[in-house]
């Protein structure tokens, strides 16, 4: 019983310090993309908004693309890639 709850309590303090760990990594990151943005000057974010404005008409050309494609297509899915299972992954047995 005891080894249960001491197990219970590292798992639940790990998981908090996980928790708080991504928080930070967040705000930190969040923080930074600020400082860049301020740092940017009115050229470069024109041409960042330029450069968006064409990515986002590029993939709404694609979603058409693929949306003109479903409906000459057969409606049966073939793949184009071979998935296999990785077993170099190893997964812990004892959460």
């Amino acid at each position: 019983m005891n080894k249960l709850l001491a197990r219970l309590c590292i798992a639940l303090m790990i998981s908090i310090f996980s928790a708080l760990t991504v928080a930070q990594s967040a705000t930190d990151a969040a923080q930074g993309q600020d400082a860049v943005n301020e740092a940017a000057s009115d050229e470069d974010q024109e041409e960042l908004a330029d450069a968006a404005q064409a990515e986002q008409d590029s993939s709404s050309q694609d979603v058409a693309q693929v949306e003109a494609e479903e409906e000459d297509s057969s409606g049966r899915f073939i793949p184009t890639e071979q998935l296999s299972q990785d077993l170099g992954a190893s997964f812990p047995v004892d959460i």
